[in-house]
This record gives C-alpha cells, structure tokens and sequence, in this order.
C-alpha cells in the first residue's frame, strides 16, 4: 500500500520533497509535499492557469482532446489556478482553456508518453473568449514533476530499427544504465524467454526487472520472466525506468519497462507485414561443405497484420484494435555422433586399438582373460542390449568416431494474437480491455529418425495476458483500478513415436515404474547417447493475478494519491527425473582388472 502527495504550485512557489509513508502517520503525511505523481502506464498533465501579470486564475475550464481518438478530457482550475488530468492514455492532444474575460487559450502538438508527469504553466491574456491564443511549435513536454530517470521508446523506433525475432525488449539496451549480455542480444521472442530480461539496470541483478503491459505486471514465477510481450506492430510506447521509482513500482531489483499497447483510432488503419529469410540467401554450413553436403533447408517467414478503428458511428466512445503475428521456420541441422560400426553390431571389435577381457572369466586375483581376436560370440549377446542397439542409425562416415553426420532440423511454428477495446462510458467514466494469446511448438531435430534420437520431441511456449482498467471521477476523487492476469507454461515432451521397456526386452516390472512410455537414456563411454536427458519432460505452468486501486485528489496546489496492490502467484512445477529409467556403461566389466 502506497500514500503519495505532490505540489502543483507556481514556479515562484515551487518546492518539492518526496515522501512515502504508511496511513497511520496521517499527521506527517499531510504536512509533506512529494517531486512524482506518478501513474503506471498512463500519463498526467498538471500546472497552473495564471494571467500575464503572474496572478492566479480559478474556475478557468480546460478540455484535453485525444487527436486520434476524438475524445476529451475535462478539468477546472482550483481555488489555487491549479489543475491536474489524471489517467490519460499516452498519445497525441490538443488542450483548450476558457476563463471569463480571457482570450481561449488552445495548445496543439501535446504529446503525452508513458508514465510521464508532464508540466504546462498557462499563460492566459485578457480579451474575449471569441478571441484564440494559439500556442504552436512548441517544445516537448519535459518531465518536471517528476525524478524519474528513463527513456521512451515509441513504435516508430520498435517497427524500424532492424531486430533479431522483432523482440522490442531487445530496445530496452538503448536506454543508458543498462548492461546486457550476450544471451540478452539473441533472445529473439519475448514472451515466456528468461534470457529476454537477462540485463543489468545501474548495477542490480539481471532478471530481476519488472515489466508491465497496461498497468498489469507480466512477470511469472520461476526466473521473473515475461509472460507476454506484444510484437512491435502491437506496441504504441515503453518506458525503460531505471531511478527513483515512486511506490507503485515496488516489486522490482533493477528496472521497470512500462509498456502500452496500440489502440484504435477514429479511423480504420491496417498494416500487412512480413519478414522472411532463405537459404537461397545463404552460403553453404561449413560441416556439410567438409561432408560433401548440399545446403540444408532453411526458411523463416514472420508475418502479420494490424486493424483497428472505432465500433460506433459517433467514431467517438469505442474503439478497437488487433494484431495477428505468425511465424514459420525451418532451421538446417549440421550434427556428428560417433556410432557403432557394422561389425561392432556383430560383436567385432577387432579394428579397436584396445584389448577386449570376458567378464564371465575374472580368477581370484581379480583379473579376466581376453576374448579371442576382440571378438564376442553371438551366444553371449543379451536380447535388450541387441534390440537397444539398434537403434543407433548406420554409419555413413568412415572411421570409429564422429562416424555418423546429419542435416536433421527443427521447425517452428508460433502465432501470437493481441486486442485491445477501449471504451467510454461517460465524461466521468473510462473504460479498456485487453487479451493476448500466444502459444509456439519447434520440433527438435531427429537425427536418429527414431524414438532413441538424443533431445527427441518437442519445445512449447503457451502464453495468455489480459487486463481490465477502470477510472472513474467522482466528488474531485479519480477513482482508478487495474485487474491483470499473466500465465506462462513452457511444455516439453518426447516424439509421438514413444516406445514401451517391455519392446526393449525389459521386464514388465521395469514397465510398471516407468512415468512416461519413452526410450529410456542410455549412455556409453565413447559413444552418443541414446535416449533423451534425464528431465527432458516439462510441465511447468506459472499464472500472476494482479488487483491494483488507488484513488487521487487535487486539494489545492497539492495532489494526494493513496493506493494498494494485492498480488498472487501460482507455480505447478513438474519435471521428472529419468521417467523411463537411465542406464550407464562403461568399461569396468571388459578390462583386464576389476
């Protein structure tokens, strides 16, 4: 829970102090004034109205106008001149003044960005309301009010600037204070990635970043990763927040990237996009120019498009936008095992360099007899290490090592759906709604084109984000409240083509223990391993519920802001350890001693 207060007096009267303190010093509290209003995802503007001699100027009537949107704002000038717009969504604005006995003041060109406490001192001239004092060409708005330290990235830079998998958290490195990695710069998708918020913010500890969409937290349990990050087509602004965060931004150990998502406008817009690349572009990989191997297939196509625009015919209360984004890719493989030759298959290991000793023929010194010409009868073979085996695929290198090269690849297929609606009620009562849905499958590489190929199966991502927010004026309060929902499941399972350990030969007891009908891991000494690694399977889900409300006032040249956030999070972790049992050789049974 979090009490906030700021001044919003004339320049010659400006001082600030930040302060934040819990309700029962309600006697310190109000005695204090604060630098920040700050307000999560959405902007603020605030000032005061005064006449061209510096005195103050009340009941002076300002409309804020969303140009996109056509929507408007209405605020009064106080007893005090001061006035503040509370949860404005950041974006383009006019803003109208009338006072009695003064010319109309009107501003264009206002820009309000994310989180931003943006500041305008109005200087209003005597005249007649029918007269206009239009102020144009104006510099930008500077944050003021406010000791924030970050830096707004819009849509412009995100849809341009060249981005591996068009991840728009890859930008959050233009911001200065912040050290990335190299795990950092390759995270090519967002959503559900550790690595993706795998920077430093001024010094604190990587992955510990809090990043919000619409004044909703995306963070999960696990490694505090994002459940879900738009694409850039979806993203009208972020914020990167690196300094002197007011209370709302609590939960974080380095930095806040503050997101918001694109809405509709009152015209329909719609974009087509796609991105691709082919291994008609490409030179050959080197592993296969030394295995006398063509190029491998390679494809990767990301494609999409955006529509948005009003849902009424006022073009004026309810507006709507979507994003569709996909993507198809099909990656060369380029791999060497070292496998059993043909005639070790037949128990021929007679091309070893190395003697081969019976086990079966160990004395009471310790030490065994070698089998004739490194060769093992067919009468010693056991059936389930036969039919284990053969499952290694046939040589197609010469050699008794790295004796076996593969062009298997993997394949992706991702799609990624966002919409927003933004609606409003009533000149007191604004209203917007968001659902995102991803949910992405690669299929690794079978390079042994069987259920015994090493990493068998399949990679997932399902991610699901939604937000409600709510702001509502009533008696000079500004009654706000934001509902936020994140889930994030990362699945991981084995080839549909599984195999039982009673087809291996093994008893049925070793069947009854098993989790999960795949092959089991098989490693030995020198050789590639069959089987997948011993927690390969994951089924791990992570979902954040977030309530947040807070309630602000402008009680002469002061704002107060009081507020709370309630936070749940849930974790369903399952990653079992060898399912399907793991099984290890080596030469401690075939050498001279035991």
């Amino acid at each position: 829970m979090y009490v906030r207060l700021h001044s919003a007096a004339p320049p010659a009267d400006l001082y600030t102090m930040r302060s934040t303190m819990s309700f029962r010093l309600v006697s310190i509290l109000l005695s204090c004034i604060a630098t920040a209003l700050a307000q999560t995802q959405s902007a603020s503007l605030r000032g005061v109205v005064q006449d061209s001699s510096g005195a103050l100027v009340p009941n002076a009537q300002l409309t804020l106008i969303n140009i996109d949107q056509n929507r408007p704002w209405s605020a009064a000038s106080n007893e005090s001149g001061a006035y503040t717009f509370f949860q404005i969504p950041p974006g383009n604005y006019r803003l109208h003044v009338e006072a009695k006995g003064f010319k109309r003041f009107t501003r264009e060109g206002l820009i309000l960005q994310v989180a931003q406490v943006a500041e305008i001192i109005i200087p209003m001239e005597l005249g007649s309301v029918n007269e206009v004092l239009l102020v144009t060409a104006e510099t930008p708005l500077l944050d003021t009010a406010s000791s924030n330290l970050g830096e707004v990235v819009n849509s412009l830079t995100s849809e341009n600037l060249p981005l591996n998998g068009r991840n728009v958290l890859q930008l959050v490195a233009l911001t200065p204070g912040i050290n990335a990695n190299s795990s950092f710069r390759n995270a090519g998708q967002g959503g559900g990635s550790i690595t993706a918020v795998g920077f430093s913010a001024n010094g604190g500890r990587n992955v510990s970043t809090a990043v919000m969409l619409d004044g909703s937290p995306q963070e999960v349990m696990g490694y505090n990763q994002p459940a879900y990050v738009p694409s850039p087509d979806a993203m009208q602004e972020f914020k990167v927040q690196t300094n002197s965060m007011s209370a709302e931004y609590g939960r974080t150990g380095g930095a806040v990237v503050n997101m918001v998502h694109r809405s509709g406008t009152s015209a329909f817009h719609g974009v087509l996009y796609e991105f691709l690349r082919n291994n008609a572009f490409d030179a050959n990989n080197f592993f296969s120019n030394l295995n006398g191997r063509p190029k491998a297939p390679f494809r990767y196509n990301q494609f999409g498009a955006t529509a948005g625009g009003p849902l009424t015919p006022s073009r004026k209360t309810t507006f709507f936008f979507i994003n569709y984004e996909g993507i198809r890719q099909i990656n060369p493989g380029s791999a060497t095992f070292s496998v059993p030759t043909a005639p070790m298959r037949q128990g021929d290991f007679s091309a070893v360099n190395g003697v081969i000793y019976d086990p079966a023929t160990i004395n009471a010194a310790g030490e065994r007899l070698p089998f004739t010409g490194n060769r093992i009868p067919a009468a010693r073979f056991d059936p389930v290490g036969q039919k284990i085996m053969s499952f290694y695929p046939a040589t197609n290198r010469a050699g008794l090592i790295n004796n076996y090269f593969s062009q298997a690849g993997s394949n992706t297929a991702r799609n990624n759906i966002s919409t927003k609606i933004d609606r409003r009620i009533s000149d007191r009562q604004n209203l917007f709604g968001r659902f995102s849905w991803e949910s992405g499958t690669s299929n690794n590489a079978n390079h042994y084109n069987n259920a015994a190929t090493g990493s068998p199966g399949f990679n997932g991502v399902r991610n699901k984000s939604g937000t409600l927010d709510d702001s509502y004026m009533l008696g000079g309060w500004i009654f706000h409240g934001n509902y936020g929902y994140s889930y994030h499941a990362n699945p991981r399972g084995p080839l549909e083509n599984t195999i039982t350990s009673t087809a291996l030969g093994f008893p049925p007891a070793v069947q009854a223990a098993a989790q999960f009908p795949i092959f089991p891991t098989v490693s030995v000494t020198g050789y590639s391993q069959l089987g997948p690694e011993s927690s390969y399977i994951i089924g791990n889900k992570f979902e954040t519920h977030t309530w947040t409300g807070d309630a602000s006032r402008l009680v002469g040249t002061h704002t107060i802001k009081t507020g709370g956030t309630y936070r749940l999070n849930r974790a369903s972790n399952f990653r079992p350890n060898n399912p399907n049992g793991s099984y290890s050789f080596n030469d401690g049974f075939t050498r001279r001693f035991f």
